[in-house]
């Protein structure tokens, strides 16, 4: 039985009202991808709203763009996720295993406030299945 894990994705591209752009933390994010899926985990992208995950242009760059970076950057269905997760609010816990919050700055826009994270991650704990960040 295939075993599944929600990464959990901020979906703000703004960093505050700076003008400048965040996300998703590549690294953060290839990094763990790479390794779980060549375990044969199935792995989910969902973010707060189902809004798009943008990756953090400075994660794009040397020398933040590692070698896990490089290879999911050739990931093309995990790109396609990235344009278009599930929503928090539609994921059924009890078809996840375990949930990954992926870093990123963006994170500390939409992750405080969102209670389908909040409610995800406690279903998850209250049955002692894995929560990660």
């Amino acid at each position: 039985m295939t075993r599944t894990i929600l990464f959990a994705l901020t979906g703000q591209g703004d960093l505050g009202q700076t003008g400048a752009k965040t996300g998703v933390w590549l690294e953060e994010l290839a990094a763990p991808y790479q390794m779980l899926s060549a375990a044969g985990f199935d792995i989910l992208f969902a973010t707060p709203g189902g809004k798009p995950a943008p990756l953090d242009p400075a994660s794009l760059e040397e020398p933040w763009l590692q070698p896990a970076g490089h290879w999911f950057r050739a990931q093309k269905q995990a790109l396609a996720q990235l344009e278009a997760p599930l929503d928090l609010a539609d994921v059924d816990a009890s078809r996840i295993d375990a949930i990954f919050l992926v870093g990123g700055t963006g994170t500390l826009w939409d992750f405080p406030g969102c209670r389908p994270l909040g409610a995800l991650a406690s279903t998850l704990l209250a049955q002692n299945r894995p929560v990660a960040a």
